[in-house]
């Protein structure tokens, strides 16, 4: 069900109830009028019903939904019974007494449906009464019979009438989710109110609105200040508009204890001494609201539960509001869950931000004032604040626990906007989970050993004159139990000031937040031998006057064109992050850390960065950051002694223009996050070289790293844009990624090199590199311009090569790999030499095959296979002795020389075409085992040798064998092939002794013969 308020909330401020209702002897004294006889003269105006008595019993037969009867008295002895039989639980009978005096009822009231009773003169329910209804509602505000039988449920007071009074004094009991409404300007409740699921609400006010949606949900509104005082049934001013000394329970539900009045018509407007339970029935913990409106006081000293002990139960919601709020002494709010702690306001919501949780402009809570939103076994604490617009005293206990089993501590705020004495206890600790912050909030602060003041303890909602003070002893305590979160509210000037002469000190994990919107001053150290952060964040300047230290982070950060500076002392940490809009330091003053990580930050154009570090320091990560748009910081100096790790934090590094960044590391290597350069960049660690996940790395000039023989280079994030050429002076194995055109210049490691050039995008091979092995992708192409690339493993070119001048490709016994095509640059007929040693050679792709891109000397060197996978073009082609060349591409065309020192085998159909230049077979030749694959070489005046066998191999002879010189062509051993032909002009000498043919043999030129020529043919 949902409710709302005419006029904003409120809460109270005496210790003691300021109500003690008289006896109904007294009472009856008081009025003598009261016949304390069964209701009178009952006249049905609207609806159906039938009255009947009989004895003391008073029977109400009501036959439709809704009934309205005038009664000149409606009393009801404590020896007497009125009963209503009704249609339904949801039927309504309205009785509106008409004579002069109020209604006392000391017997017994029962029905199962719902019972308005309004009687402008005052209702009482004596102790003796007992009242068992499904919905009650006792109002001295009147209603019109027509807008009631029409569902319009609009209350007023009427013109003329003295403000008067509901007063509870025995025990009304409401079925299963009904509702008690007792509204009236004076209310009081002595006895005991019971609603399971329900709604209870006490109001003091003139108007009240009551809608019964479709939907099963009901919604109400109390309206009209009440500005004169009420006199109760005893003849004295009521003390407080709203007042509950007895008991209330509705578990599952809702109590609502809500007054409006004006000026100083009450002592206090609400105020409860007695037991309000919504404890949790089914699932969570109920509610219960006190609020006394915007004039005036709510005040508590008694007992308010909305617990959850049940599996599963978490605490439920308690707001206690008003103009001026006090938890006295002997309150106790229970808002604890077995499954998680529930929500206790008091004085307004987080920061005094909710629009929709009415604003104290004071509060106070006693020393014996107790609030519980703990988690008992699982969940998290729950969430208690006490608010102020101006000013707050704290001095009694706060717990918001994490279960004992699991979960986190909550939070609790206590503030006042613009004074706070704080001098209480909070506790949220989680004995399996993150402990809880406390906020403390007032304007401005100085944490100094004096005494916690800022409002006067001798008078409740009585400020003083002086700024707030937190003892450090206060502070270090608190400390002890939870994070705990010192700003200055609302903006403004705002200082928080740690006293010269009051070091806060204290061992936890749990950390100190420090925000102020404007300065931060810290004149005396804070230390926390514990692990808990250090943190303090300021709208202008952090002025450091002393050392903070801590075993876990520091951070400071100063926003607004505000700096950081410290005249003295160091920053000692796991880690240091700091975050300024402008400098960092000062000339000649830098800001000294002990850390094992310093982020530096600086956010504003134009400032410099001056940090020191102690000679202590080891494996230190230094992340500096300048944003976007700033201008090239004059006089950048770092100084990082006894080793560090310099990296990047995300954001950029630096901006677009500045010409050149430096780094030097002589420790454990450097960790680069998401970075602009402007112009050139070098890095230098004696470690790894890296970047923070998905950062990204541009750089417009040219990049050196340098890590070391033993360490890693690592830049391989995708999104990196290598603008100039990339130096790797030393290093391990190294990984490059650029989005778009890289370039290599001298590159010396002893690992793998592994650099992408990005989609569309060309690999440049600049100077000589060296190095344990390579692998390079250049999806636009690779293009070698270094004289010399040496590596003592495998070198491995996936895309296609464009070859620059007098190319030397060299390694140690291992292979070398070309993916795709090689060609020269235009025009150039650039060569290309590969010394694999033991290693195998491997060119896939067509050599030479662009055009004019055709190679100069092509010199394959290995005692392995070299395979020549597609056609070759170039000026000649040289292999060494001792392994095997595999032409598998079907042509090579030469306009020098042809030399194969080794042996070779043939794929289908290969060509070997020379201009008027020798090929020379220095071993022998076969075909692809079983495929009988043939050979054709035209040498043009070039003579042709084949020094070796050819087709020795088991079933490796030749197909057709066509040999094309007009010079002298050699058959150096025995050939096994399916046919031979030469051409005329030249001259074929048979000196292997046979020539084996399944098909034909032509010799068109004049032959010699070695000794012992055999021709055979079958």
């Amino acid at each position: 069900m949902r409710h709302s308020f005419h006029s904003a909330r409120i809460l109270p401020y005496m210790r003691k109830p300021l109500i003690s209702m008289v006896s109904a002897t007294a009472m009856l004294f008081f009025y003598p009028m009261f016949a304390f006889t069964a209701p009178t003269n009952g006249l049905v105006v609207k609806g159906s019903a039938n009255i009947s008595q009989s004895g003391t019993a008073t029977t109400i037969d009501q036959a439709s939904t809704r009934a309205v009867i005038d009664w000149r008295g409606f009393n009801i002895n404590s020896n007497e019974l009125v009963r209503f039989n009704q249609p339904g639980a949801s039927s309504v009978a309205l009785n509106r007494v008409t004579g002069g005096d109020p209604t006392s009822i000391l017997g017994q009231l029962s029905a199962n449906g719902r019972v308005f009773i309004t009687n402008p003169n005052g209702i009482l329910f004596g102790a003796g009464a007992k009242i068992d209804v499904a919905g009650l509602v006792a109002t001295t505000l009147s209603i019109d019979s027509d807008d009631f039988m029409s569902g319009r449920n609009l209350f007023t007071q009427e013109l003329g009438k003295a403000n008067s009074w509901v007063v509870n004094q025995g025990e009304i009991h409401i079925a299963d989710n009904g509702f008690c409404f007792l509204v009236a300007p004076g209310v009081s409740n002595q006895g005991r109110i019971e609603a399971q699921l329900g709604k209870v609400v006490m109001a003091s006010g003139k108007d009240l609105t009551l809608d019964f949606n479709g939907d099963g949900l009901m919604t109400y509104t109390v309206s009209g200040k009440v500005l004169e005082s009420v006199i109760g049934p005893d003849g004295k001013p009521m003390s407080a508009g709203v007042e509950n000394s007895g008991a209330i329970s509705a578990k599952g539900g809702e109590v609502v204890l809500v007054g409006n009045a004006g000026g100083n018509v009450f002592s206090s407007v609400v105020n409860n001494s007695g037991v309000i339970e919504a404890t949790a029935l089914d699932v969570d913990g109920g509610t219960v609201i006190l609020s006394g409106g915007d004039e005036g006081i709510t005040q508590n000293s008694g007992t308010i539960d909305v617990s959850g002990k049940g599996a599963g139960q978490a605490g439920g919601v308690v707001e206690v509001l008003g103009e001026k709020v006090g938890l006295f002494d002997g309150t106790r709010i229970d808002a604890s869950g077995e499954a998680g702690g529930g929500t206790v306001l008091v004085g307004g919501d987080y920061q005094g931000k909710n629009a929709g949780v009415l604003n104290a402009s004071r509060a106070y809570v006693g020393i014996d004032a107790q609030i519980n939103a703990d988690a008992i076994s699982y969940g998290d604490g729950g969430k208690v604040i006490l608010w102020s617009n101006d000013g707050t005293q704290f001095y009694g206990n706060i717990s918001a626990r994490g279960g004992q089993l699991g979960g986190n501590g909550g939070f609790a705020e206590v503030s006042g906007k613009a004074y706070l004495d704080y001098e209480g206890f909070t506790d949220l600790r989680a004995t399996h989970g993150t402990t809880g912050t406390l906020l403390l909030d007032p304007s401005e602060v100085t944490i100094s050993t004096a005494a916690n003041s800022n409002i006067s303890g001798a008078t409740p909602f009585t400020p003083s004159a002086a700024s707030s003070n937190l003892n450090t002893v206060t502070l270090t305590s608190a400390l002890g139990m939870s994070d705990v979160l010192v700003q200055t509210s609302g903006g403004g000037d705002g200082v928080i000031t740690v006293a010269a002469g009051s070091p806060v000190s204290w061992s936890s994990p749990f950390g100190l937040t420090l925000g102020s919107w404007h300065d931060i001053i810290v004149n005396d150290a804070i230390t926390n031998t514990g692990i808990g952060q250090i943190y303090l964040g300021a709208g202008h300047n952090v002025s450091l006057n002393a050392s903070l230290s801590t075993a876990g982070n520091i951070l400071l950060t100063a926003d607004g064109g505000g700096s950081i500076t410290q005249t003295s002392g160091t920053l000692t940490a796991s880690k240091v992050t700091l975050s300024s809009s402008q400098g960092i330091g000062t000339f000649g003053a830098p800001v000294y850390i002990d850390t094992q990580t310093l982020d530096a930050t600086i956010t504003g154009a134009g400032y410099d960065m001056y940090i020191d570090a102690t000679s202590a320091l080891k494996n230190v990560t230094v992340n500096v950051k300048y944003d976007t748009g700033l201008a090239n910081p004059a006089n950048m100096s770092m100084t990082i002694a006894g080793g560090a790790t310099f990296g990047y934090s995300a954001g950029t590094l630096i901006t677009t223009g500045l010409t050149n960044v430096s780094l030097t590391e002589n420790a454990v290597g450097i960790v680069i996050g998401t970075s602009s350069v402007g112009g050139t960049l070098s890095a230098k660690a004696a470690g790894k070289i890296s970047q923070a996940p998905a950062a990204t790395l541009s750089v417009t000039g040219a990049s050196t790293f340098d890590a070391g023989a033993g360490n890693d280079i690592d830049l391989s994030n995708a999104g990196n844009n290598f603008g100039g050429a990339v130096t790797i002076s030393s290093g391990k194995d190294v990984t490059l990624t650029d989005t778009d055109l890289m370039s290599l210049n001298t590159v010396s490691i002893t690992g793998l090199l592994k650099a992408d050039a990005g989609v569309a995008s060309t690999l440049t091979l600049n100077n000589t590199i060296n190095a344990g092995s390579v692998d390079l992708t250049g999806p636009s192409g690779i293009i070698i311009n270094t004289s010399i690339m040496t590596t003592s493993g495998t070198q491995t070119y996936n895309d296609d090569v464009i070859l620059g001048v007098g190319t030397t490709l060299t390694t140690t016994d291992s292979v070398v790999l070309f993916g795709s095509k090689v060609d020269s640059e235009a025009t150039e007929g650039n060569g290309l030499t590969i010394s694999a040693g033991s290693g195998a050679i491997t060119l896939t792709g067509a050599v030479g095959s662009g055009v004019n891109q055709g190679l100069g000397a092509l010199v394959l060197n290995s005692t392995n296979t070299t395979t020549l996978g597609g056609a070759v073009t170039s000026a000649s082609v040289l292999t060494n002795a001792g392994g095997t060349t595999a032409i598998n591409g079907g042509s090579v065309t030469t306009s020098g020389t042809q030399t194969y020192n080794d042996d070779v085998t043939l794929g289908v159909g290969t060509t070997l075409t020379t201009t008027n230049s020798a090929v020379l077979f220095g071993s022998k030749v076969d075909s692809e085992a079983t495929e009988g694959n043939g050979l054709t070489i035209s040498a043009g005046s070039g003579a042709i040798t084949l020094t070796g066998a050819v087709g020795s191999g088991v079933t490796q002879g030749l197909g057709a064998l066509v040999l094309n010189s007009t010079n002298t062509t050699t058959l150096g051993g025995a050939v096994t092939a399916a046919s031979v032909l030469t051409n005329a002009g030249g001259t074929t000498a048979i000196n292997g002794g046979s020539v084996t043919t399944s098909g034909t043999q032509t010799y068109n030129d004049d032959v010699t013969l070695g000794v012992g020529t055999t021709l055979t043919t079958t």
